[in-house]
């Protein structure tokens, strides 16, 4: 949405498959960017998908890790009680010499940096009053996210 209030894109989706772009306006008008974009929401809103392990990092960070395929997810806690996460996939690496492809190997790279910021307090639980979301790569782009409001809701059952 614009500071004037004119919507942009909307969209609503639990999945990749049930994807529904209520309104969306050029340049934002694009499937992939919509499908991709609701990805990224569902990252920052929905715990990672599989194994979770604890555990230190190298310099002595402790770390919150999930792997799931060929996707690891970082979870690193922040002293004034806010954090960072990092994912990773796995992709192909190709170097070249001159026009001819002289190496390929797969390896982890970083696809999506997320930070928790100004985080306090709110209904008994710890929230980020701003999130920013950086996704990696030649389309890359920055997705700032600012909390309005926030509230406890009654445990599902």
């Amino acid at each position: 949405m614009t500071v004037e209030g004119l919507t942009l894109f909307e969209a609503r989706s639990s999945d990749d498959d049930d994807l529904v772009v209520l309104r969306a306006l050029p340049p934002f008008d694009k499937r992939e960017f919509a499908a991709g974009l609701m990805r990224d929401v569902r990252i920052l809103f929905q715990p990672p998908p599989g194994a979770v392990q604890y555990g230190t990092l190298a310099d002595g960070s402790p770390v919150c890790r999930s792997a799931y395929g060929q996707t690891v997810t970082d979870i690193l806690p922040q002293k004034d009680g806010c954090w960072q996460m990092y994912i990773y996939s796995e992709q192909t690496i190709l170097r070249t010499d001159g026009c001819l492809s002289v190496d390929h190997r797969r390896e982890q790279r970083r696809t999506r940096t997320i930070n928790a910021q100004s985080c306090s307090p709110v209904a008994s639980m710890i929230f980020p009053h701003s999130l920013e979301l950086i996704a990696h790569g030649p389309a890359g782009y920055t997705l700032n996210l600012r909390l309005i409001s926030a509230e406890r809701l009654p445990a599902a059952r």
